[in-house]
C-alpha cells in the first residue's frame, strides 16, 4: 500500500503537530512511503563541507577532479542530512516524530550537485514492545534516489513509534472524592478568610496556617504592598489584626 502522492513536487511541508501522522498500529510491513524532492546546489555542498567535512573533493571542483570522485561530490554525512530533511518534511510522517534506536547507511555512488532527491521508504518489520506495551520498534528500508532512480544512500532504520493513539477516556483528568473534598475545603476557607479579613491576602494566609506567624508573612511579602480596600469593604470595619 502506497500512501504517498507520485505527484507530488519540491516545496516543504512540515510536520508540525507530534500527534499527526502513523502509530504503530496503522503500519504493516509492504507499506511504502515518497518524499517530495530536493535540488543539490554547488553551494550547498561546499558550504556544508566547509562546516562538517572539509575535504578537497567536497569543497573544490579542481581538486575534486583527480580523486576517486572525479568532480566536486556532496560528502555522504550531507546525503544523510537531506534525507532526514526529506523525510521529516512529510516523507515518512510518524506520530511523536522520527526517533531512531539504530542505522546501517550506505553510499553506493556520490550525491552530485544537480541532483534531483527523493526519499522512498518501505515497511520492513513491525515489533510491539514486550516491556513498554505503549510503543514498538519499526524497521524501515530508506532510499535515497536521484532524478535518473539511481541509489545515492540506502539505509535500514529502526524507529521507536508509539503504540496508538490515546483514547479520549484516557486524556480526560480523573479526580477522586478525597481531592474534589479537599479542594472544596480550601475553597471554603479562602471564602471565610477573605470575609474577615478582607482582601489584605497576608493576613488571610495566617488564618489558614500558611505561615506561622504574621511576621513570616510580612518578611516574604515586604515588597508586595497591602492591596487597597475594595469600595464595597468601606462600610465595614478595619479588619481583624492577624496575631504576631
Amino acid at each position: 500500500m502506497d500512501t504517498s502522492d507520485p505527484t507530488t513536487t519540491e516545496g516543504p511541508y512540515y510536520l508540525d503537530d507530534l500527534e499527526v501522522g502513523n502509530y504503530l498500529d496503522d503500519l504493516e510491513v509492504g507499506q511504502r512511503f515518497r518524499s517530495q524532492t530536493h535540488t543539490v546546489t554547488a553551494d550547498e555542498v561546499k558550504i556544508f563541507a566547509y562546516e562538517f567535512d572539509p575535504q578537497p573533493f567536497h569543497m573544490n571542483e579542481m581538486a575534486a577532479r583527480g580523486t576517486l570522485f572525479g568532480g566536486l561530490a556532496a560528502s555522504g554525512w550531507h546525503t544523510a542530512a537531506l534525507t532526514m530533511r526529506l523525510l521529516v518534511t512529510g516523507g515518512l510522517p510518524i506520530a511523536g516524530g522520527i526517533v531512531g534506536r539504530a542505522a546501517e547507511v550506505e553510499w553506493p555512488r556520490p550525491t552530485r550537485p544537480g541532483d534531483i532527491l527523493r526519499v522512498e521508504t518501505e515497511v520492513v518489520a513491525v515489533t510491539p514492545s514486550r516491556s513498554h506495551p505503549e510503543r514498538g520498534t519499526v524497521t524501515f528500508k530508506v532510499q535515497t534516489l536521484n532524478q535518473k532512480d539511481q541509489v545515492v544512500q540506502e539505509a535500514t532504520m529502526n524507529l521507536v513509534v508509539p503504540r496508538g493513539r490515546p483514547s479520549a477516556a484516557a486524556l480526560r483528568p480523573t479526580y477522586s472524592v478525597k481531592d474534589l473534598t479537599v479542594a472544596l475545603g480550601i475553597l471554603i476557607a479562602i471564602i471565610l478568610s477573605t470575609c474577615a479579613f478582607g482582601p489584605d491576602y497576608r493576613k488571610a494566609l495566617v488564618a489558614l496556617g500558611a505561615f506561622q506567624s504574621a511576621g513570616a508573612v510580612q518578611a516574604r511579602t515586604a515588597a508586595v504592598p497591602t492591596p487597597p480596600l475594595d469600595p464595597w469593604w468601606s462600610g465595614f470595619a478595619d479588619p481583624v489584626q492577624a496575631p504576631a
